[in-house]
């Protein structure tokens, strides 16, 4: 019975330790876009003009394609008028793309970028 009694207790254990896991995650991702949002305000794109932005743009996109897909955002990202270093570019363009791509499409168009970084700045 004693056996018994362990096994049950141990069997509830997990469900106790979820909420702690979830609270975790969550404050991870919030913790993880903040970090985001710091990397973004530190590189300044969005104090760039829409020029500069067209260009910054335009140095890394593929026309045929529509938009930019992660590769081509980490590259922007890591650029020298960006700055960022390719494991904080990597992070930056993720949250980039799930956060900016208002169509679903796995692209960021022109339009979906300077309204993204417009955001970002208000």
């Amino acid at each position: 019975q004693a056996r018994r009694c362990l096994h049950a207790s141990s069997a509830r254990l997990p469900r106790r330790i979820a909420p702690v896991k979830r609270a975790r995650y969550f404050a991870s991702a919030s913790q993880e876009e903040e970090s985001v949002l710091e990397d973004l305000r530190a590189c300044r794109l969005t104090s760039f003009s829409e020029a500069e932005l067209r260009a910054l743009f335009a140095s890394v996109h593929l026309a045929d394609r529509g938009g930019l897909d992660m590769e081509d955002m980490r590259a922007l990202l890591s650029t020298p008028a960006v700055g960022l270093d390719l494991r904080r570019a990597e992070g930056t363009a993720r949250f980039m793309l799930l956060r900016f791509d208002s169509d679903g499409d796995g692209l960021i168009s022109f339009d979906e970028f300077q309204r993204g970084l417009g955001e970002l700045a208000s």
